[in-house]
Formats: C-alpha cells, sequence, structure tokens
C-alpha cells in the first residue's frame, strides 16, 4: 500500500490548458495577455464578425503596425490560417480591430475565444 502511495504522490500532474494560439497581424504575433476580449459581432444576415478589443500595449503595436501598412494588405492569420487580408486604410488608433468574414456565429465564436484565450467579457454592469 504504502508503495502504491509512493506511486501516485510522484506521479506528475496534468492541467487540461489549452495551449496559446498564434495570433498574428501583419507578420507581427500578439499575445493572448495584448488582447482584452474577442467576441463575435453577429450581422443581419446571419453571418458574423469577431471584435477584438487590444490592452494598451498591443492597441500601441497595432497602430504602430497598421500605421506602416496604409494602402497595403494586413495578413491576419490564428495558426497559420488565413482569416482575413483586409488593405488598411488608415491607422487603428483605438485598439479595437474588427474581423470581418464569411463566418457563421459559433465560427466565430470559436476563433473569438481561440484569440483572446478566454470567454469574452461580460456585456453587464453587474458582473459575469
Amino acid at each position: 500500500m504504502k508503495r502504491l502511495l509512493a506511486l501516485v504522490l510522484a506521479a506528475p500532474l496534468f492541467v487540461a490548458a489549452s495551449a496559446p494560439r498564434a495570433f498574428t497581424i501583419g507578420g507581427s504575433p500578439f499575445t493572448q495577455a495584448e488582447i482584452v476580449d474577442a467576441r463575435a459581432q453577429p450581422d443581419l444576415d446571419g453571418k458574423a464578425a469577431i471584435l477584438i478589443t487590444f490592452s494598451p500595449a498591443g492597441a500601441t503595436r497595432l497602430a504602430t503596425l497598421s500605421r506602416g501598412l496604409i494602402g497595403k494588405a494586413m495578413r491576419i492569420e490564428l495558426d497559420g490560417r488565413l482569416l482575413a487580408e483586409p488593405v488598411v486604410r488608415d491607422e487603428i488608433k483605438d485598439g479595437v480591430a474588427q474581423i470581418s468574414g464569411n463566418f457563421t456565429v459559433p465560427e466565430a465564436d470559436a476563433l473569438a475565444l481561440a484569440i483572446a484565450g478566454k470567454p469574452p467579457l461580460s456585456d453587464s454592469l453587474d458582473g459575469p
């Protein structure tokens, strides 16, 4: 019995956690720590976009990156999968970006969760 207990105590603990995803904008990786919120934004036609709100540090990086790509395509990828490739018309100064695509609402929900690494923030001011 003591031997079995020793084996159980010596066994490593595995925590089921999802690995961080590789989210890049214009070839520049953004960490989940730089993303405050990501959520599906349903449209009237049943499709959805993904709305991403960046931290102050992420917003500064996004502004610098977008300023350098004005008039050029900006690839947005998750784990090497192209999500969108919009042409930048202006610097993204407010730290909020929208990825428009032909996503269903469930696809946009799943992508937003993968990008942020956490569920969207509550819409209620009363808390979760």
